[in-house]
């Protein structure tokens, strides 16, 4: 609600995410053994959003952590070679 975002545009966006929005992972979730997280940036009106998924699968889909705005300017590594091009 912060971001002026309905839960179904969240979906959404989820479900859009891109090669090019990945910027980091996999790496060991902090407080579950054997499960793994994956950070994505994506844009919100002008706002870059830090958004952190899990492969904790036992619902049987992955899980969104972290989706807020980003404390910091995200790395995107597929996204800056894509421009080198």
């Amino acid at each position: 609600m912060e971001m002026g975002i309905t839960i179904q545009q969240v979906k959404a966006l989820l479900l859009g995410l891109k090669v090019t929005d990945y910027s980091s992972g996999p790496a060991e979730d902090h407080d579950r053994r054997g499960i793994h997280v994956w950070v994505f940036g994506s844009k919100v009106n002008d706002d870059e959003i830090y958004i952190k998924l899990s492969d904790d699968f036992r619902g049987e889909q992955a899980k969104c952590l972290s989706f807020h705005k980003a404390e910091f300017p995200l790395r995107k590594p597929f996204k800056e070679s894509e421009g080198e091009r």
